[in-house]
């Protein structure tokens, strides 16, 4: 098995921020902006939007994604989908 490490940065501030809005009222917030995600495995590290990913590279059944944050960065990938 091969580990991903997938992390999210996102846009907030007063009125656009997961603590007041929960988390669907946030990545779904006008304002939301899911601007960076870096992916780390064993063989490379890869840091940029989240449009420039290379995602096919730790798709599949070979890959296990964790992320700190697990559930919130899940949700953010799924709504950029």
């Amino acid at each position: 098995m091969n580990y991903a490490t997938v992390d999210f940065e996102s846009y907030y501030d007063d009125e656009c921020d997961v603590k007041t809005l929960g988390v669907s009222g946030y990545i779904f917030h006008p304002k939301f902006d899911a601007y960076l995600v870096g992916i780390v495995t064993d063989d490379w590290e890869w840091c940029g939007h989240p449009d420039n990913a290379p995602w096919e590279k730790i798709s599949g059944p070979d890959f296990e994604w964790c992320a700190h944050n697990a559930s919130f960065d899940e949700r953010i990938y799924q709504r950029l989908c």
